[in-house]
């Protein structure tokens, strides 16, 4: 009962999108994870909510041999900004199999398609470079971007979530302006 009633609070989040755009915004620091958070891992992205600081963070897991672990590609982890200031928290079951979770295909060894369990109809390519660096890819006002975070609107009222909005924030890969969309849902 508790899966179903979890699936129909997500299932509305990224449907019959509306796009608007305008102009880019300045982005805060990507790259504010405490060291003790990162491990060997590269920092992609993150997600912010209007609920609270906390944030969700996508790194590349990188194995032992310093290579993309092909089986899970990202560490998926909550990064407590308030209470508890720079602790680590896992994700919760529900979380991850509805919300902040994901699924991966391998395309080739340098390509792997990641779709957001809560933002599937968007796909974020993980792109290894010539030099092993990762990069989290994804289209922003129909450009190629390199993502930096998503930021969710939503407002609860009991159980149920309601997302206002979602907004996308990159860096165009060709004019390495940075770039911004607006989703209504």
């Amino acid at each position: 009962m508790k899966t179903i009633f979890f699936t129909l609070l997500f299932i509305p989040l990224f449907s019959g999108n509306v796009f608007i755009s305008v102009n880019p915004v300045i982005f805060p620091n990507v790259k504010d994870i405490p060291s003790v958070m990162k491990k060997n891992n590269q920092s992609l992205f993150y997600i912010e909510r209007s609920k609270n600081k906390n944030r969700v963070y996508y790194d590349a897991n990188i194995n032992a041999n310093g290579k993309l672990d092909i089986e899970q590609p990202i560490d998926v982890y909550w990064l407590n900004l308030e209470e508890n200031y720079g602790k680590r928290g896992e994700l919760s079951y529900i979380q991850e199999k509805l919300a902040y979770g994901y699924k991966s295909v391998k395309i080739s060894d340098k390509l792997f398609e990641i779709k957001l369990k809560a933002f599937d109809k968007r796909p974020i390519n993980l792109l290894i470079d010539n030099k092993g660096k990762i990069k989290a890819q994804i289209k922003i006002q129909g450009k190629q971007a390199l993502l930096h975070h998503l930021f969710i609107k939503a407002t609860d009222k009991g159980l149920a979530t309601t997302v206002q909005y979602i907004e996308l924030f990159g860096t165009d890969i060709y004019t390495k302006t940075e770039i911004y969309e607006k989703i209504i849902p």
